[in-house]
C-alpha cells in the first residue's frame, strides 16, 4: 500500500511555516525557463515521452516522487523547519513543488499522471480487498493525496492546464481553490529551495547501502541523487540506501539521516502500472 511510504513568520493554510525570507507569492507566476533561485531548471530525467517501457516509466515517476517526499522529511529535520499540522502533508506538497519546478512540461505532466494513478490504484486495491485506510494514519487516504496532487498540478497553471480538470476529474468545488493552494505551497517551499540552490553543485547527498548495483531501481535512484546534488546543497549530509526491507516502504530515518528506498517498492509499483 502506498500509504506506508510516502513515508515576521509566514503561516499559511499549508502545514509548513517558514521564515519571511521564503520569497514572494509571485513565484507561482514564473515560467518553465526558471528554477529555484531564478536559475535555469535542472531537468532530472529523460522526458517521459521518450521512455519506451510504460511500466518502467511508471515505476520511475513514483520512485522519484517518493525520493522527493523523503527529502522533504530530511529538510524539516536538518533545517529545523517548524511544521503546523501533519508533516506528511507538508512533504507531499514539497514533492509536488519540486516536480513542478525542475522538470519540463511534458515530464511534469507525466509525473503527476503516474503518481496520481498509483494513489488511485492503491485505493482500488484496498476497496477490492475490503480494506479501509485507517483514519488514524498520519498519511492522508490515497484519494485525498490523489486530489491534493492533482490540484497542485492544475493550480500551477490553470489557464494552460484546463485539460487537468477532466484528466483528474477535479470537481469545481476543489478546482476553484487550486491556484491559491499552489501559490501558498510554492511561496513556502520556494524559499527553502532558493536557499539550498546556493553553492550548487554539491555532494551533500550520497548513496550508502546498496545490495544490487545493476538493478533498474538502484541505477535510477543513483541518477536522481546525482541530479539532486546538482541543484541542492543540504545543510547536513544525507545518505540514501536501496535495500530489501521485507515490506513495501520508503522512509527517512533522522538518527543516521538516511533515506531508505525498499526494493519491494519497485515490484509493487510495477504491479500497479496502467
Amino acid at each position: 500500500m502506498k500509504t506506508g511510504y510516502f513515508t515576521a513568520p509566514l503561516c499559511l493554510s499549508l502545514s509548513l511555516c517558514l521564515p519571511a525570507m521564503a520569497g514572494t507569492k509571485d513565484d507561482n507566476e514564473r515560467d518553465h525557463t526558471t528554477g529555484p533561485g531564478g536559475t535555469p531548471p535542472v531537468v532530472n530525467t529523460i522526458p517521459a515521452s521518450t521512455i519506451k517501457d510504460p511500466v518502467e516509466r511508471f515505476v520511475e515517476s513514483n520512485v522519484l516522487e517518493t525520493l522527493y517526499h523523503e527529502m522533504g522529511h530530511a529538510l524539516i529535520d536538518t533545517m529545523n523547519l517548524s511544521v503546523f499540522g501533519p508533516e506528511e502533508f507538508a512533504v507531499d506538497f514539497f514533492a509536488a513543488i519540486l516536480m513542478e519546478r525542475v522538470h519540463d512540461e511534458v515530464t511534469t505532466r507525466q509525473l503527476f499522471e503516474d503518481v496520481t494513478h498509483a494513489y488511485r490504484a492503491d485505493d482500488q486495491s484496498d476497496r477490492a480487498a475490503g480494506v479501509e485506510t485507517s483514519s488514524w494514519d498520519n498519511h492522508g487516504k490515497p484519494m485525498q493525496r490523489y486530489y491534493n496532487m492533482a490540484c497542485l498540478f492544475y493550480g500551477a497553471d490553470p489557464d494552460g492546464r484546463k485539460h487537468a480538470l477532466e484528466l483528474f476529474n477535479l470537481p469545481d468545488g476543489r478546482a476553484d481553490s487550486c491556484a491559491e493552494e499552489f501559490e501558498q505551497a510554492n511561496f513556502a517551499w520556494g524559499g527553502v529551495l532558493e536557499e539550498l540552490s546556493e553553492g550548487t553543485p554539491g555532494t551533500s547527498i550520497t548513496l550508502d547501502w546498496i545490495l544490487d548495483n545493476d538493478s533498474h531501481l538502484t541505477q535510477y535512484v543513483t541518477r536522481e541523487v546525482a541530479a539532486l546534488n546538482r541543484m541542492l546543497v543540504m545543510p547536513e549530509p544525507i545518505t540514501v540506501s536501496v535495500i530489501p526491507c521485507g515490506e513495501v516502504n520508503a522512509y527517512y530515518d533522522p538518527d543516521p539521516r538516511e533515506i531508505i528506498i525498499c526494493t519491494e517498492l519497485s515490484d509493487h509499483l510495477a504491479g500497479n502500472a496502467p
